[in-house]
């Protein structure tokens, strides 16, 4: 614009749209994420040890879980779970023409939100829908998160000075305050949870 442009295609308003596409898809929804993993694992202190046991049996000091996250199966089918039964957001489709879905006339460049809320709590696609289980997204021998290609799981275990420590909860309901309640949340760009507190 400065240089009296008008042949080019790049305006403000894409650039905003852009910034918002950058904020939306990585910085809240990676904030929204740990704030139902913190929620979920005060509630499930048995499934936050075994994670914790996880990452310390089979990550190397210092290795961040993104470096070899194909050792800590469990770990990833408990993040997949969390965002399975706390489906952050939906995503927005538009239809390009006119169409027809069993009887109803949907204009064409119509917003259509999914309710994928309703497909992740169907128990026809995931039986109990409503329980806590990251083992639902691990195959039966649990080495292994299904329909995702995983190399085998070291089988020698490391022994560490703090393996006592790893096995109680770093996070738990607050005894003041008791504990979080998992259904109650707040909508906005993505599913957040209502303000609760845990102890660390």
């Amino acid at each position: 614009q400065k240089a009296g442009d008008n042949h080019s295609y790049f305006h403000i308003e894409q650039l905003v749209t852009i910034c918002l596409d950058f904020f939306q898809a990585g910085a809240e929804t990676s904030a929204t994420t740990l704030l139902w993993c913190v929620l979920y694992m005060s509630l499930h202190p048995e499934v936050q040890s075994r994670c914790r046991e996880e990452i310390a049996d089979k990550l190397r000091d210092g290795e961040l879980p993104t470096q070899n996250a194909l050792l800590i199966p469990y770990t990833h089918a408990t993040l997949m779970e969390v965002q399975g039964i706390k489906l952050l957001y939906n995503i927005i489709k538009s239809n390009y023409q006119e169409i027809n879905v069993n009887g109803y006339q949907i204009p064409k460049n119509t917003e259509i939100y999914s309710n994928l809320m309703s497909f992740h709590r169907s128990p026809e696609f995931f039986p109990d829908p409503m329980e806590f289980k990251p083992e639902r997204f691990l195959s039966e021998d649990g080495r292994k998160v299904v329909k995702m290609s995983i190399s085998t799981f070291r089988t020698r275990k490391t022994h560490c000075m703090g393996e006592s420590l790893a096995r109680h909860p770093l996070i738990s309901p607050s005894k003041k305050y008791g504990k979080p309640d998992p259904e109650s949340c707040f909508m906005g760009i993505t599913r957040i949870p209502t303000p609760f507190h845990v102890e660390i």
